[in-house]
């Protein structure tokens, strides 16, 4: 009689440690938080007064021809009036025909623009004046707005002796004499090679032609701060219980462990949003200040994932259904999911849906067809030659053919196909890195290792045939020796790691920029996470959680190979879907770490989990998912 309510009493002792452990997490970023007070961002937000009639700070008494003047011209648009030309076939910068290298004559316009470029830099003095007026105002009760008041006042004294020099000519008259002074006007970048204008985000510009923005991304990132740790103790609060109500012990730890790198990541993310570039002239504005608010819409998109897929009790049937019946079908819908992704998000989000594609087809492969290859192994091996699909004469070889070659023939063509776009059209070789792993591992997997090592063999062609480029050996002496570069990522690195010590700097001390003004790269945040994480809290704890990360991709990997081999039904192909997923971020784990100790080259991957982006969490999301839905279809079963 004792005996009966145990199990309900230990499921309440489940769910009370899931509120425990959301508790402990959101009281962890409580402390660790940085506050707004300490944002120079949000300090120059708050001293943005303009009213919603007067946006751009001038002047009500300003001459109508200046306020007219801030929106006429761009320097692109100075630059083909000027010259009749289009951009591509010129440079801009030195006023040069780029065919034939002669200097360009005036167009017809040239007087008639440049007029126009010399009103709108006085207006833009006129806006820098004001906006230097209403920062000074306010610096005494804000410190922090010294470096923006310092920025503002260097850019309106550099366009003050730009139109003092063109009224006092000591030089002869350039080509295109007002495009420089454009161009520092408006905080653009303009490469010529390219023909290509590039706005700079953290450009003092921003405050007079993007204000409201910049206001509305300050009170957003405040009230981030102070609310976060409430916000997550609900959301997290909801997915431990709910992942420790459907599975038990098993959820609990998958979406524990889940949450708790989630926390750590946004952690550094909001740190680097707040003081990245303090201390420099080169960002007067914090390039890394909008990923506070991307972060938080990437952490809601990730909660809102897994509710759906841990509360989709008919998830695995849909995907059985399906992903079996139509291995072709599935095929040409990654296929062509990857190619649209990489073509309208970049590679970033393309090598994820990349990784979860694979993953997919090799968990269909393996469960669809895992168990047909090996009876045909141990019956009839000769029938699983492709010469014998192609010229099959008996019925048990046309038999093989049509149940298990041409299906495996489709999903291995589709996949080559889609990995060699990838490759060869956007370029993304960390991407198909990964994707090439996990598809290496399923052809061993259903083929055996006599396959696998013919596959090993030929990437190990491939790689001594890329050794042997000169952009890799570059690459690789730079990897080894980043002092003898100029301009290296490698070299700041690796300064902020010695001066980090045995300890680390210790929470919220990053010192993301140097006393010399250097600042540590603007990917910090993606493809330098491990070397962040040695900054922030030494070499040891970096490692334990590289351990950690690794291990428990190994230890899950290998539940889900055993769900497998035991379960019946739909769960089969759940179990390797979870299985691949698992292996990619392994894979992609391993991949940072190392390039990032400087083992291998870098690819351009983000830490799972740690990193920004809705590319860094996508497919360990997808797994952590599917594993409450297995784990909760056994119990159900059982």
């Amino acid at each position: 009689m004792k005996l009966g309510p145990q199990p309900l009493r230990i499921g309440r002792w489940y769910l009370l440690l899931a509120a425990l452990l959301a508790l402990l997490q959101a009281y962890w970023l409580h402390q660790v938080l940085p506050t707004a007070h300490t944002s120079r961002d949000i300090a120059t937000a708050k001293a943005l007064n303009f009213s919603a009639d007067n946006p751009a700070g001038i002047p009500e008494s300003a001459p109508t021809t200046q306020r007219q003047a801030i929106d006429l011209l761009k320097p692109e648009e100075y630059c083909h009036r000027w010259t009749s030309l289009p951009t591509a076939a010129i440079d801009c910068r030195n006023g040069l025909r780029l065919d034939t290298l002669t200097t360009l004559p005036p167009g017809p316009e040239a007087q008639q623009v440049d007029e126009i470029a010399r009103s709108q830099i006085i207006a833009s003095i006129s806006q820098l004046q004001e906006l230097e007026r209403t920062l000074r105002n306010q610096r005494a009760a804000d410190p922090l707005l010294q470096q923006p008041l310092m920025a503002v006042q260097l850019r309106r004294l550099t366009l003050e002796r730009a139109v003092n020099a063109q009224a006092n000519p000591t030089e002869p008259r350039r080509v295109l004499p007002w495009f420089e002074t454009l161009l520092t006007a408006q905080g653009q970048r303009y490469s010529a090679p390219e023909g290509r204008f590039r706005v700079i985000g953290w450009d003092v510009a921003r405050l007079l032609d993007q204000t409201e923005w910049f206001i509305l991304r300050g009170e957003h990132t405040s009230l981030l701060l102070k609310h976060l740790p409430e916000w997550w103790l609900a959301a997290v609060g909801i997915l431990l219980l709910t992942a420790t109500w459907r599975a038990g012990l098993v959820g609990l730890f998958v979406i524990g462990g889940l949450t708790g790198c989630l926390a750590l990541g946004t952690w550094l993310t909001l740190a680097a949003s707040i003081h990245f570039g303090e201390g420099t002239s080169s960002f007067p504005l914090n390039p890394l200040g909008n990923q506070a608010q991307r972060q938080a819409i990437v952490l809601a998109i990730s909660a809102v994932l897994l509710l759906i897929m841990m509360g989709w009790t008919g998830l695995g049937d849909l995907i059985g259904k399906r992903a079996l019946r139509h291995p072709g079908g599935l095929g040409i819908f990654v296929a062509v999911s990857v190619v649209a992704t990489y073509a309208v998000s970049g590679p970033a989000m393309g090598s994820e849906v990349l990784k979860c594609g694979v993953a997919l087809l090799a968990a269909t492969m393996m469960a669809g067809l895992g168990r047909l290859v090996h009876a045909a192994h141990q019956f009839v091996p000769k029938a699983l030659s492709p010469r014998s699909w192609l010229g099959a004469s008996d019925e048990v070889g046309r038999t093989v053919a049509k149940y298990l070659g041409l299906p495996l023939a489709t999903q291995v063509g589709l996949l080559t196909g889609t990995l060699i776009v990838v490759a060869t059209v956007f370029r993304d070789l960390g991407g198909v890195l990964v994707a090439s792993l996990v598809g290496l591992v399923a052809v061993v997997l259903v083929f055996g290792a006599r396959l696998g090592a013919i596959l090993i063999t030929l990437f190990g062609l491939v790689g001594a045939a890329l050794l042997m480029t000169d952009k890799l050996k570059d690459r690789l002496a730079l990897m080894h020796d980043p002092w003898t570069a100029s301009v290296s990522d490698f070299a700041r690195l690796e300064a902020f790691s010695q001066g980090a010590g045995t300890s680390g700097y210790g929470i919220n001390e990053t010192p993301w920029c140097s006393g010399g003004g250097a600042c540590l790269p603007l990917q910090i945040l993606s493809d330098y996470m491990a070397v962040l994480l040695r900054g922030a809290l030494g070499p040891w704890p970096m490692v334990m959680i590289f351990l950690a990360l690794c291990l428990s991709c190994v230890g899950l990997a290998a539940w889900a190979a055993r769900r497998y081999l035991v379960d019946r039904g739909e769960t089969r192909l759940l179990s390797m879907t979870i299985f691949y997923l698992l292996i990619a971020t392994l894979a992609q784990t391993i991949i940072t770490f190392f390039g990032n100790w400087r083992w291998i080259p870098l690819t351009g991957l983000g830490t799972p989990l740690l990193s920004i982006g809705l590319s860094s969490v996508l497919a360990p999301v997808f797994a952590a998912g599917l594993i409450v839905q297995v784990e909760a279809l056994r119990r159900k079963n059982d």
